[in-house]
């Protein structure tokens, strides 16, 4: 055990005391609600004492309380039946009377001082911690620690050769990556020592170092959590076979093809990470959906919390979550009510609802499957559990999202759903009041791309296009292949005039890279078309600005960004 709580067992004890100091007012509730039926019975009295009485089950089990849930869960099965009663007359000693004052008496002394010592927490240590938050912890922190922005990140070029590797790292910069070329081992060694990088490329040929030595200076590198990846080349089994006896990330014949390489980069080094998971938490208690919120905020997620179900369709249409996280049971709208309505729209039948009740009865489970949800949870599931189950969900959904959402080629949003991104976004920043901009990018002179260098060397170039995107832009911005070579672009929260700039940059970095195909090197530019929302109508009549600027940067020339309401950006 440490001695030491992180912020994340703090909070969770803050909340679980505060959770603790309200017991008592709901269990006087519950009895004085029992007390006002056996003097005069009221329907509507009887079901808002049964609702207390279930929630009670499930917001004490959450918080770790076992004992009061299991006794409420006596007090829900004696209540239920009188669920149907019109009226009900009690006489004095009624068995019924007896059994609900006892059961409400084994409540009272359940919070009493003595049955709940200050100790008594369900909350692990850090040492502790399930073996699920660790392993999350680890991934977000090596993600964090990546940064995700290719400016953050060091390579270390080692070869003995002068000119290929300046191609190289001129090519990395495109991207923009930050390079330094190395001569020697020693050098490079020496560097490590100063400032320790994120990637280190060795070339194997090297006169001054055998294979033997090379590998094993590789293999301590890789202990010192460095990435290594080689070139090479040989393309032979024993050279590919000693590189993976050595722990080399990568193993890359020459010529490298600059696309696939930072492909590789981007995926060793945690750079194709999407934009956090998005789970929405609908629940009237507020404390129970924090504490939920907070145990998926530590596994790495963004969380939304609404109490009132009213407000969930909002919600969905401003930022479309990844999952939701319902209470089945709530005063005004049920939970499964909430998702019926919420599934009688195309547009959200999509996305993965799990629902967390006191009972998780498998005949209830059943029933929600019906309307499309996704499983039924017992509250009070340990934490590390209920991370499994979203994130099972989530990343099942994913997968199937890709399928019917996803460019194929790129892994870019499709033409359908880049539209959806800009309606979206669009709508938002009308309420918000807010900036944002579009831009439309078509890569020039595909078509001779296609005809000289055959329909795999105009794909290598789409894909390198949108490598070079995804690498640059922010983790707000949409990115979607609108159709053949054409891109369109979605930027919140950013004025044309930044946007153009940011574009322009793009532009002159995609046109220095150097793609190879049969033998031929070659350079490909694009051309691009700026538009802001300010005094649009609808996203469609921004796009159309777009593509109209677009069209002007193709007549001047191509390789030209222009601007909807402005010339060239230089």
């Amino acid at each position: 055990m440490t001695s030491e709580k992180s912020a994340f067992e703090l909070h969770l004890e803050k909340l679980k005391a505060e959770y603790k100091a309200q017991l008592p007012e709901k269990l006087h509730t519950i009895a004085n609600e029992w007390q006002q039926l056996c003097l005069q019975w009221k329907p509507e009295t009887i079901v808002v004492l049964h609702r207390n009485v279930h929630s009670l089950i499930g917001t004490s089990g959450t918080f770790g309380f076992a004992d009061i849930s299991k006794t409420a869960r006596e007090l829900e099965l004696l209540l239920k039946p009188l669920l149907e009663q019109k009226d009900l007359q009690f006489k004095p000693g009624n068995d019924l009377q007896n059994s609900v004052k006892n059961i409400t008496q084994v409540l009272l002394d359940l919070i009493s001082p003595k049955a709940i010592p200050e100790q008594n927490t369900t909350i692990v240590s850090q040492a502790d911690t399930p073996a699920e938050f660790s392993e999350l912890n680890k991934q977000l922190t090596e993600a964090r620690n990546s940064g995700l922005v290719a400016q953050d990140i060091l390579i270390y070029y080692l070869d003995n050769e002068t000119a290929a590797p300046e191609v190289l790292l001129q090519n990395l910069l495109s991207y923009g990556f930050k390079s330094k070329h190395f001569r020697t081992m020693d050098s490079l060694l020496d560097a490590v020592e100063r400032k320790q990088p994120s990637l280190i490329i060795l070339d194997l040929t090297l006169p001054d170092n055998s294979l033997e030595d090379t590998f094993k200076v590789a293999h301590a590198l890789i202990q010192r959590g460095i990435k290594v990846f080689v070139f090479s080349g040989k393309d032979d089994f024993t050279s590919r076979l000693h590189s993976v006896r050595a722990g080399i990330h990568y193993y890359v014949t020459k010529p490298a093809d600059i696309p696939s390489l930072v492909g590789m980069i981007r995926n060793q080094l945690n750079l194709n990470i999407n934009k956090p998971t998005h789970i929405l938490i609908v629940d009237d208690q507020e404390s129970v959906a924090e504490f939920y919120g907070t145990t998926l905020e530590q596994a790495g997620m963004k969380v939304t919390i609404e109490t009132d179900p009213f407000k969930v369709l909002p919600i969905l249409q401003a930022s479309m979550p990844d999952l939701l996280l319902l209470d089945l049971h709530m005063p005004d709208v049920n939970g499964d009510e909430l998702a019926a309505v919420i599934r009688q729209q195309e547009q959200y039948q999509t996305i993965p609802i799990l629902f967390l009740s006191g009972n998780a009865h498998p005949d209830k489970k059943t029933d929600l499957l019906e309307i499309g949800s996704d499983d039924l949870l017992s509250k009070g599931i340990p934490p590390e559990e209920l991370v499994r189950h979203v994130r099972s969900r989530v990343e099942r959904a994913k997968i199937l999202t890709a399928l019917m959402y996803q460019d194929s080629l790129t892994g870019l949003l499709n033409h359908a759903q880049i539209q959806l991104a800009a309606d979206r976004v669009f709508m938002q920043c009308k309420r918000k009041k807010s900036t944002f901009t579009m831009a439309m990018i078509d890569i020039d002179n595909f078509k001779s791309v296609n005809d000289t260098y055959g329909h795999l060397g105009g794909d290598r170039v789409i894909k390198a296009l949108a490598q070079l995107l995804q690498q640059r832009l922010r983790i707000t911005d949409y990115i979607g292949r609108f159709g053949g070579e054409e891109f369109l672009l979605i930027m919140p929260d950013m004025n044309i005039h930044d946007a153009g700039t940011l574009i322009n940059s793009l532009r002159k970095a995609f046109s220095l890279i150097d793609f190879k195909e049969k033998n031929l090197s070659f350079n490909v530019s694009f051309s691009a078309g700026v538009a802001e929302n300010t005094g649009m109508e609808s996203f469609m009549e921004q796009i159309k600005f777009a593509d109209e600027a677009l069209y002007r940067a193709k007549e001047r020339g191509r390789n030209v960004v222009c601007a909807s309401l402005a010339g060239d950006i230089e």
